[in-house]
């Protein structure tokens, strides 16, 4: 059986490292161990002009596996005394065929003490009933302020994202998959997003 090469959470593959023809010898050239941490690095440091901070030393579980970290980021407001956030980690997927992508896993959640995950997909009337549920605000309050935090934890999530993908865009070579086989084989169509 066979399978993608990719692998993305949010749609566009952000990929780096791929192999290229040599401009003299006409041969495919697969890029050395110096050459991938070099594209990390540049990686890196267009995320850090975004305000990400470095996170090499930690992993992060996406389905079922662990990916190295590359950056993160985290907002949050205060909104009648109770912290609300939005999480952005970045990290990096080997192909599986050849080269790696960078991915992102966006969290939005909010803090009494533990953490109450936000689901953004989710309409408001669930996120306010959540608020009512923990006791968090009065009744009326929930509804007023709960209305303003979902429209915050979404319209930031949305500036982020954007914000990130242009990023990422100018340092790797975009695709998106367009077609996916039965063997589970894919492919993929070069996209330009900036």
């Amino acid at each position: 059986m066979a399978t993608c090469n990719f692998s993305a959470l949010n749609g566009t593959i952000f990929a780096y490292a791929m192999a290229y023809e040599d401009d003299e010898t006409k041969e495919t050239v697969y890029p050395d161990g110096w050459e991938v941490e070099e594209f990390e690095d540049t990686i890196l440091y267009e995320l850090q002009d975004i305000d990400f901070q470095p996170d090499t030393n930690n992993r992060i579980y996406v389905n079922r596996d662990y990916f190295p970290c590359l950056a993160y980021k985290s907002i949050s407001k205060d909104f009648g005394g109770m912290e609300f956030c939005i999480d952005i980690q970045v990290f990096t997927r080997s192909g599986y065929y050849e080269g790696k992508n960078v991915d992102y896993k966006l969290r939005c959640y909010w803090y009494n003490g533990w953490e109450n995950e936000v689901d953004l997909d989710a309409d408001v009337t669930d996120f306010i009933y959540d608020l009512k549920q923990n006791d968090i605000f009065n009744a009326g309050l929930c509804t007023i302020l709960g209305r303003k935090i979902f429209r915050w934890l979404n319209d930031m999530a949305v500036t982020e994202t954007e914000q990130l993908d242009k990023t990422l865009a100018k340092v790797t070579e975009t695709y998106k998959k367009v077609a996916t086989f039965s063997n589970g084989e894919a492919v993929y169509e070069k996209i330009d997003i900036l």
